[in-house]
């Protein structure tokens, strides 16, 4: 689980959806805004991707752990949605889709 800090909270999510801008890499995509203060993302799995409440929260500690291995740039936060799950672990399917995204 990331720290209450790094979180986002629903209205900002809405607003990233609205006007972020966004980037695609194999099984994520992302909407991101760049703003002062800490890094903080959300992420997105749609039931129709994972049908249990157990694998959609198992899905999205895997993209929380990848976060603390490639953590955002400080000024930048960040929706995530999960487009197809990948094979186990998956930590490090998604380790490589952040670093792909952020860390050009």
């Amino acid at each position: 689980m990331l720290s209450r800090n790094h979180r986002l909270r629903s209205g900002e999510v809405r607003d990233i959806i609205k006007a972020g801008t966004s980037g695609r890499a194999g099984y994520l995509s992302v909407k991101y805004v760049v703003f002062k203060g800490p890094y903080r993302c959300a992420a997105v799995i749609s039931k129709k991707l994972a049908k249990t409440a157990v694998l959609r929260n198992s899905v999205r500690r895997s993209l929380y752990t990848a976060l603390r291995v490639h953590p955002l740039p400080s000024d930048t936060s960040a929706v995530f949605f999960v487009h197809k799950l990948p094979p186990t672990p998956r930590t490090a399917a998604f380790a490589q889709d952040i670093a792909k995204l952020f860390h050009n």
